[in-house]
This record gives structure tokens, sequence and C-alpha cells, in this order.
């Protein structure tokens, strides 16, 4: 399995993660342990120590109970037919002998990296392209190659997974836990309709996640996974615009009810708010020039709770414009109001 993938701000392979690329864990492996045929002087790893134990050798002295030799599996108190020691469990496949202390499945097989619990818009950029079908999720149409990658809330709260500039129909799922964990939420397209996928949920401090990225209907390509606080997106009546750029939306406040006081233009009215958030930090110009009514428009800083940041009555005649700082990562709401009560058809532009 080639897997391509490059962290920003985080290491490969975190301690939490004893093996990133699926091989066992430390310790012999269980062709090592056991061969086909009789074993002459006990286990490889665990020998037994005859003068404690009472035990030889042999193929059944020592024992401290029945002989088990047809039974592939040895319990405490009896001796392996070629073991010779006590008190450890060990299995038989096909007659060679494994240990218990030899290599266990990895919970996080499936998994190419540890993010432990850092926050960003890119904290892992890679590519699915013959990464292997590992993990089957339901929101994905079949799915085909995927990635996958282990991370933990930093603390409780509600988290927000993204592929936004990905360059391809991605899907994402998040499992509880491990690669065998139930799924917590499971996206195809998000909010933006562009083929970036998005999940929100709540996590508790510490609570470990697997993050599988997927392509919908098996499609591959390069991916850019963002990780952040979610920001209390409550107000946004309008609907979640992702990071989209563009005319982003398009309506009507008519019937709108009066939600926002606007920090410019008298006291607004009937108005429709937008959550909007910024996959690269920088300088970026809200407009409303080609609405076909006397506008305003408010930009709030860190979602519903955030103060206003920008806001502007005039710019082209009776329609209004403002540019705004907004970090990467960050959420604002984009608030689409009206002069002293005025309401129309509007036309959102960002850029």
């Amino acid at each position: 399995m080639v897997r391509s993938v490059t962290l920003v701000g985080v290491g490969l392979c975190g301690a939490a993660v004893a093996a990133c690329s699926g091989a066992a864990l430390d310790g012999p492996s269980f062709e090592s342990q056991g061969s086909f045929g009789p074993v002459s002087q006990g286990a490889t790893d665990d020998t037994a120590d005859t003068s404690s134990t009472g035990a030889s050798a042999g193929p059944t002295e020592g024992s401290d109970g029945p002989e088990t030799s047809a039974n592939p599996t040895q319990v405490d108190g009896t001796s392996g037919a070629s073991d010779g020691s006590s008190g450890d469990v060990a299995t038989s496949t096909g007659g060679g002998t494994g240990s218990s202390d030899g290599p266990q499945p990895d919970p996080l097989a499936c998994t190419v990296d540890d993010l432990g619990s850092v926050l960003g818009v890119a904290v892992a950029v890679g590519s699915n392209v013959m990464g292997g079908d590992d993990v089957a999720i339901a929101c994905a149409s079949g799915g085909g190659d995927d990635v996958a990658h282990v991370w933990a809330a930093p603390a409780a709260g509600s988290y927000t997974f993204d592929l936004a500039g990905s360059s391809y129909d991605t899907a994402l799922a998040v499992l509880a836990e491990d690669c065998d964990g139930a799924a917590l939420g499971c996206n195809d397209d998000g909010p933006a309709d562009d083929g970036a996928s998005q999940l929100t949920m709540e996590l508790a401090q510490g609570e470990q996640v697997v993050i599988v990225i997927d392509g919908y209907d098996g499609e591959t390509g390069n991916y850019v996974l963002g990780i952040r606080e979610a920001a209390d997106i409550s107000c946004a009546d309008g609907g979640d615009l992702g990071g989209q750029l563009g005319a982003v939306a398009m309506g009507s406040t008519v019937g709108a009810t009066n939600d926002f006081t606007p920090g410019c233009g008298g006291i607004g009215g009937p108005d429709v708010a937008f959550a909007w958030t910024a996959t690269v930090g920088g300088s970026y110009t809200f407009s409303l020039v080609g609405s076909s009514y006397d506008t305003i428009i408010s930009v709030v800083g860190d979602g519903c709770r955030g103060a206003e940041i920008a806001c502007n009555d005039d710019a082209t005649g009776l329609q209004s414009e403002v540019v705004a700082a907004v970090a990467a990562g960050e959420t604002v709401i984009v608030v689409v109001d009206g002069f002293n009560g005025a309401t129309g058809n509007y036309v959102l532009t960002i850029d």
C-alpha cells in the first residue's frame, strides 16, 4: 500500500500510535513463535523455569492437569505439548504454537499517523491515490482508496473537520476511538456543495477519533484536512457558506426578521445572516453591489458570539461593500441588512 502524506505542524507517528503503517507491534511474529512440528526446549520468548514449576521440556511431563495436546488452546495450569511451561495461554494453528506475548492486532492499523490535538486549516495534506481501501464508510457510495489519521480533542467542545481545498470529490468520516469504532459522522458534500466534505460534532476532552478521508464513488486526488473549534453559527439563518468565494448567495430580505442592529447606516431592517469561514487568512471584500435596494452589510467576528468587525452602508450608490481581515480558519457572520428598514433582493459576493 503506497500512501502520500505531508503533515503541517505535526510529525509522523506520534507516541500514541505504535505502528502507523499497519505493521505488527513490537515483538516476534506468530510465525517465528512456533513452527510446525515438535519444539524441544519450550516457547521462544517465554521459556519456563522448570526448577520452579516442576515442568520439564518434554511434551507431557510437568503437566499440572490432563494432557491437552489435541486441544489447540492451552490454558492456565496445563502444559503445552511443545512448551512445558505453566500459567501462560498459548494457541496453536495447524500443529504449531503461538504465545499471548506475541503480536496482537493493532487497533489503529488503518491510520498513517497521529495528529495529536493540533488545530488549523491544513493539519494534514496528502493524497489518497493508491492508499488502499482499508475502511468502508457509508457516505462514499462504495468509496475507494482512503487515508486515515488519529486525533484527540484538546478540550471539551464542538469541532469541525473539513476537506476544503482538496482537489477531488471527497468523502469524510469520523470514527470513535479506533479503526473499528462506530461512525460518529459521515459526509460527502459539505455546506458549500463543492465536493468538499465537512463534519461538526461535540467531543469530550482527550476523546480520540479516527478521521477517514475517502473519495466519493472511488475518486482520488490530493486532500487538505482542516480541524478547528467550531464557531457558534446558530444565528446564520441564511446557512453556512463554508469557504466559498465569488457570488455566494442571492435571495430576498422581504419577510425576514430583524435580528441584528448594524453599527452603521441607521437602525437597519429585516436581515439575513450567513456563516463564512476563511480557508486562507487575509483581507476579504464582502459586497452587496448588484442588489435591488438600499443595503447595509455587516461582518461579525468569531461566529454569533463575536463583535462587529466591519460595517458599511453606501459604497456604490446605495449598495454596500466592506473589506475585513479574517484569519485562516476563522468563521464570521455576514449580515445582509437594509437601511432604515429597507428590503429587497440581494446578491452577496465574497472575494
